[in-house]
């Protein structure tokens, strides 16, 4: 049961974040005009936030190397994707780290968990 809510809920979470590579930056301003805070871009805690979520429900299903290559493939081929296929979106390195961040974060956050259970 545990697997299938898991998977279910990195099954939305990897749709979203398709769905939100392929919307405009003035569509997502529209929505969320907060995005830019003080020259701060908020959208890069919204990478990170949504990789480590997504890599926390594949470390549950899947091997943990095997779930953390997978995430950041996913990643990668979305903004190459933007660069080259979609119009109004472009490749983001600044994206890309933040992705890579939200990685990182779910993998401390996994061994955490993990080291904690054994005690």
């Amino acid at each position: 049961m545990k697997s299938a809510v898991l998977s279910i809920i990195a099954s939305i979470l990897a749709v979203l974040a398709v769905t939100a590579s392929c919307v405009s930056d003035d569509l997502l301003s529209v929505f969320f005009p907060l995005l830019k805070v003080s020259g701060l871009h908020f959208d890069l805690f919204l990478h990170a936030g949504i990789y480590t979520a997504l890599t926390l429900c594949l470390l549950n299903l899947i091997n943990p190397a095997i779930s953390i290559l997978l995430t950041f493939l996913f990643s990668t081929s979305l903004e190459i994707m933007q660069g080259f296929f979609i119009d109004g979106r472009e490749f983001s390195f600044l994206d890309l780290v933040a992705n890579s961040l939200g990685i990182i974060i779910a993998l401390i956050i996994y061994q955490l968990y993990k080291s904690s259970r054994k005690l």
